[in-house]
């Protein structure tokens, strides 16, 4: 009997989904006009490596999230669990 429910499995379907999504922003390549001398490579590989900066470092933060998401979900499901055998035991089930 069910009483109380938390939606642990929807917070780790979610979780998962924000992971994948990361990977993809993670794995993604500028690739770099190297062979020309056109005058604003040098600009533009600067801006670019100052952008993957950003991005390492909200993948990084997004991460933190996500564990933090898993585990708030799991600490939501065991106190579930304690508050509805608590309350069985009170009415006598």
């Amino acid at each position: 009997m069910d009483l109380l429910s938390s939606k642990q499995v929807v917070a780790q379907n979610i979780a998962t989904g924000l992971d994948n999504s990361l990977q993809s922003l993670s794995n993604y390549e500028v690739n770099l006009a190297d062979k020309t001398t056109v005058g604003g490579n040098a600009r533009a590989k600067e801006t670019i490596n100052d952008e993957k900066k950003v991005v390492r470092s909200f993948v990084a933060a997004m991460q933190k999230d996500i564990e933090r998401i898993r585990s708030v979900a799991l600490e939501f499901e065991k106190m579930d669990d304690t508050l509805q055998l608590n309350f069985l035991d009170r009415i006598g089930m």
